[in-house]
């Protein structure tokens, strides 16, 4: 019984630790999005920071075709 109910958890756990990640990585319209001046491939919010060297983010900046 107590393997059961700990399996459980264990299981609920994992589960609601991957949902998290979904929600954190929802798509954000062009007019939403900034990235880092020097690590462009860095994709955020105002008001981020860079994951890779702390800078704020920046505008993103949008080609005319």
């Amino acid at each position: 019984m107590k393997k059961s109910v700990f399996l459980f958890m264990l299981l609920t756990s994992i589960t609601m630790a991957c949902g998290t990640d979904k929600a954190e990585k929802t798509e954000l319209s062009q007019d939403q999005q900034y990235t880092c001046p020097m690590d462009p491939d860095v994709i955020g919010k105002k008001g981020e920071k860079c994951t890779k060297c702390g800078m704020e983010l920046t505008e993103l900046v949008k080609e005319e075709k």
